[in-house]
């Protein structure tokens, strides 16, 4: 579980950072695991959910959820999100992928809904974060890209 200072009032991890970053610690249960994997290999993939993901481990999609959570201190949900936010962040650099593009590739059907969360992971539009990332004063660097496998 998460240390109260990693928390922020209402008891939510304050950064996708945060949440990608509480599996460095390796979990004990390799079905934790497997799911840390597959969300960091297809976090653009539509299927992927608690359900597919309880399918494919052969078990009941509330016990996996309750699991995940016990051992990463953060909902399922909530950690997919925050993987392709950070997935969202690095692509920003590249001034050749269109936000459309980008919201497409990590499976969000329009760009209002990708808007919608990475305003709500950042702080700021997509459009305010690429042009300060692309004028140099953005806040992704490499070591943030380098911290985000969690094993």
């Amino acid at each position: 579980m998460p240390n109260s200072h990693d928390q922020d009032q209402r008891g939510e991890l304050k950064s996708s950072e945060d949440r990608v970053g509480l599996l460095r610690r390796e979990p004990r249960d390799w079905r934790v695991r497997v799911m840390a994997q597959w969300v960091e290999q297809e976090s653009g993939a539509l299927g992927l959910t608690l359900t597919h993901c309880a399918k494919r481990l052969r078990c009941s999609a509330h016990y996996l959820g309750r699991l995940f959570e016990l051992h990463t201190g953060v909902p399922f949900r909530a950690y997919m999100r925050a993987v392709r936010m950070q997935s969202a962040a690095r692509s920003m650099a590249d001034p050749a992928k269109t936000l459309h593009e980008i919201a497409a590739s990590l499976g969000y059907a329009d760009a209002c809904n990708f808007t919608r969360d990475f305003r709500a992971e950042f702080g700021e539009t997509p459009r305010a974060y690429r042009q300060k990332l692309l004028a140099g004063i953005g806040q992704l660097n490499s070591s943030n890209i380098d911290n985000l496998n969690p094993f």
